[in-house]
């Protein structure tokens, strides 16, 4: 079972991606911006991260940039 952290602006996409997980057993947690994105990653562990690309504030290439630096071993 992994831990995932689903982010997404949409409610749609995040609960979507959220009921796919809980059918499979996985854990996850999710949020709306790329600010609490790099907050929950650097409070807990994740083997996988759903990230959308186009969010407001921080976008998620710049989560990605810094998700790739600070955590190497999260896909």
């Amino acid at each position: 079972m992994a831990r995932c952290l689903i982010v997404d602006d949409s409610m749609v996409v995040r609960e979507a991606v959220g009921d796919a997980l809980d059918d499979m057993g996985h854990d996850y947690d999710a949020c709306t911006t790329g600010e609490d994105a790099l907050a929950l990653l650097s409070e807990n562990a994740f083997d996988l991260v759903f990230l959308d690309i186009h969010m407001p504030g921080i976008s998620g290439l710049d989560v990605l940039t810094t998700l790739r630096d600070r955590w190497p071993k999260i896909k």
